[in-house]
């Protein structure tokens, strides 16, 4: 079983100004709503059969399910399904699929081309408005499919968007070469899809966008404004993610740009992220922003690889045109995060001269018959396992660089039984099936050379 670094994308929005003769002052729109922001990438398994249409329906369901319900769960407004959006985003899965490419652009002539950029795509199918995308690979259930997203900083913020209001998505499956699996999600705002079909009358002195509607129709900064101000107003002035108790997977892995060009395997980031309405208003505290795990013995500090934020992204794009005032700020832990663990964020914030605190408590999963094997261990470890147990192999990596991909071998002896599952690239689940007490048998993990001796006992 063979592990593979796989891709998928993120946009960001940037507002870009100039003017013109004539009665409007004229604004280029924010035209990078859908331009590429890129890629997550991260250990996956995929599926071992082809989905059925009615399995992709309901997978395409609940994925939309489960963003409104992360969305939910900090108290966001639900996007609303759009069907114009969800047939933009399935004809993308199958472009994906059906020629093998792991990418935002389309290139014409291929097979299901439907335009070469998610902005074009989604015009071609009648929406107005700009959109935002991203896009999972190659992984068996929509859980993780959107669980890889949430992992990546870039295409979390979008997920976790506050002005745009609705979404569509589609998957397409085929099981063959290196894409898979894709999940398409594309986002937009419902008002300003509709501003894109009703013209304004041009007056004296305004300031407008040009080159934003599909139809070329100018829509006012303020009316433009509006449609994104009012989803922003019915959220909190701040969320963070993870959620107050969430449970979270415990490592992140790559994303392209990457947040962490030093490591390709690290801690689940967390991140804090300011409502636009009150952009400005609200500070992050410098230095404030802090993670512990906890313990009964009390609190231990997580080490941080980097703690960023929109003013200091290194793959902010155009950091003199919006980033002069905070929106987000993210703390990537230098190592994996441990199985089984409870940590706490904690970070202070000012408003209005007010200084206030923050903090919250989120978890991550119980891995059954865990074994931990550090990096330091010897190149044979012993395990005792007995049938019908599952034991959870975590090869804990020293630093924050790991193998891109890791694969196994496995010694048994006739008639013995057993199930192995990664859970990621440095986490295999080894479950016995049916074997005689006193029997032997081995797992060889690739990656750090480590042979796992199984002694079968009985329970």
């Amino acid at each position: 079983m063979t592990l593979k670094i796989l891709v998928a994308a993120l946009f960001s929005a940037i507002l870009i100004w100039f003017y013109s003769s004539g009665l409007e002052q004229l604004l280029t729109p924010p035209s990078n709503l859908s331009s590429v922001k890129s890629a997550p990438t991260q250990n996956t398994e995929t599926s071992p059969t082809v989905w059925s249409e009615t399995e992709i329906q309901r997978q395409e369901q609940h994925a939309i399910q489960l963003i409104n319900q992360l969305r939910q769960s900090l108290n966001l407004p639900p996007f609303a399904p759009n069907p114009i959006l969800s047939n933009t985003a399935r004809q993308h899965a199958l472009y994906s699929v059906q020629n093998d490419q792991q990418s935002h652009q389309q290139q014409p002539g291929l097979a299901n081309f439907s335009g070469e950029t998610p902005k074009q795509r989604a015009f071609s199918s009648g929406y107005h408005s700009p959109v935002r995308e991203v896009i999972a690979y190659n992984k068996p259930s929509a859980d993780l499919l959107i669980g890889d997203l949430m992992s990546a900083i870039y295409h979390r913020l979008t997920l976790l968007n506050f002005t745009h209001t609705q979404i569509g998505l589609g998957i397409a499956d085929d099981q063959h070469g290196k894409v898979k699996t894709a999940l398409v999600a594309q986002t937009g705002n419902a008002d300003l899809n509709q501003l894109c079909q009703s013209p304004q009358a041009a007056k004296l002195g305004r300031y407008y966008y040009q080159d934003l509607c599909q139809s070329g129709i100018r829509v006012s900064q303020k009316a433009y404004q509006m449609a994104l101000n009012v989803p922003a107003m019915a959220a909190p002035k701040l969320i963070h993610w993870p959620a107050n108790h969430a449970e979270v997977a415990p490592v992140f892995y790559e994303e392209e740009p990457d947040p962490l060009p030093n490591c390709n395997v690290s801690g689940y980031p967390v991140h804090v992220q300011i409502n636009p309405i009150y952009k400005g208003r609200i500070q992050f505290i410098n230095n404030s922003f802090k993670l512990y795990q906890l313990s009964d013995s009390g609190k231990r500090a997580v080490t941080a690889e980097a703690i960023l934020t929109n003013l200091t992204d290194p793959n902010d794009r155009y950091p003199h045109l919006q980033n002069s005032k905070p929106e987000w700020i993210a703390l990537f832990p230098k190592h994996r995060l441990h199985w089984n663990q409870t940590y706490q964020a904690e970070m202070d914030w000012q408003e209005g001269g007010q200084r206030h605190h923050l903090h919250w408590q989120f978890h991550t999963p119980k891995q059954p018959g865990l074994v931990i094997i550090p990096s330091t261990s010897p190149k044979s470890v012993s395990v005792s396992i007995s049938p019908g147990q599952t034991r959870t192999l975590y090869f804990a990596p020293a630093g924050c660089q790991g193998e891109p991909q890791a694969s196994i071998k496995t010694r048994t002896p006739r008639g013995l039984q057993l199930k192995t599952h990664f859970v990621d690239g440095e986490t295999l689940q080894v479950q016995l099936v049916s074997a005689n007490h006193g029997e032997r048998f081995s797992v060889y993990y690739q990656p750090t050379d480590t042979w796992v001796h199984f002694q079968v006992n009985q329970r």
